[in-house]
């Protein structure tokens, strides 16, 4: 949460110049370290739809689930639903950072449908995406369910994985996220 390093180190820091790319400036978040306080490094999460999915070894894929719908290892693998309908990065609200992915279940739609981790909605209701494809789009959030106002400060929690029955919010999520896998 305050190390810029583990950022620069991991699998795209080599890409990178500068850590700052992770940090959405809207997020004022800070992080209490014993009796210092220290602003968090990042608010951007990855999808977990990318990386290779458990069957094959990797971690991601966890929410998909990974059995029925698509994960991504290569730029190739983006043909379903597309790049350009597929994101990649998130603006992730900032009591719902918990890891570096962003969940979306995708196979509990409609009355069933969960938020398991939540949007950013600092942006006057909305959060920012970063398709495959490299274009970037501010979601402006429809269901008020989605928008969870943001303790900064980090004193309370942000329940995940909650029950949002038929919530159009989800759903936009979910077509953006992953596709089925055909069988």
């Amino acid at each position: 949460n305050t190390n810029k390093l583990n950022l620069l180190n991991g699998l795209l820091g080599k890409y990178l110049q500068a850590a700052e790319v992770f940090k959405c400036p809207a997020d004022m978040s800070v992080i209490k370290k014993g009796n210092k306080t220290l602003p968090r490094v990042r608010s951007i999460s990855m999808s977990q739809s990318f990386g290779p999915n458990p069957r094959e070894g990797g971690g991601a894929g966890y929410w998909l689930p990974y059995s029925s719908y698509r994960t991504y290892t290569k730029e190739g693998d983006m043909g379903n639903p597309g790049p350009s309908n597929l994101f990649v990065f998130v603006d992730e609200h900032p009591n719902s950072i918990n890891d570096a992915a962003f969940a979306v279940k995708c196979d509990s739609r409609g009355a069933g449908a969960r938020m398991i981790d939540y949007p950013a909605s600092y942006h006057n209701g909305a959060a920012g995406f970063a398709f495959g494809d490299g274009h970037a789009e501010i979601k402006k959030w429809q269901d008020p369910r989605t928008i969870k106002p943001a303790d900064f400060q980090g004193r309370t929690g942000l329940q995940l994985n909650v029950a949002h029955p038929n919530s159009v919010d989800i759903a936009w999520m979910q077509e953006r996220a992953s596709a089925p896998l055909r069988r």
